[in-house]
């Protein structure tokens, strides 16, 4: 019954629930990309159980604030190794850095 009234109201006001997300995001834009980077993980199936969000979370607030992208240290996939999203495997890079990095790991 919930399901069912929760559906119609978003039925019914659908464009403007889309535009206050995008709102949202816009304001946000820490929560975004943590939001984006923890749904690529997902897909990948490289999210282990323990993660701690609050920290992840941090992390992106943190490359926010001092104008830096997260980087995965061990990137998700590459040709030779693959890592998990976890916050022992961020690093804060600047774009000029991250770009050089590209998918790579060095040990």
């Amino acid at each position: 019954r919930y399901a069912t009234s929760k559906r119609k109201y978003y039925e019914k006001n659908k464009e403007r629930i889309f535009e206050q997300a995008k709102e949202f995001a816009r304001q946000n834009p820490a929560w975004k990309a943590s939001h984006c980077a923890k749904r690529r993980a997902t897909k990948k199936q490289a999210i282990p159980k323990w993660i701690d969000w609050n920290l992840v979370n941090d992390i992106y607030e943190e490359a926010n604030y001092q104008q830096m992208v997260v980087d995965h240290i061990i990137p998700l996939t590459s040709k030779t190794v693959c890592g998990l999203h976890w916050e022992g495997n961020l690093q804060l890079l600047t774009p000029i850095e991250n770009s050089i990095k590209h998918n790579s790991y060095e040990n």
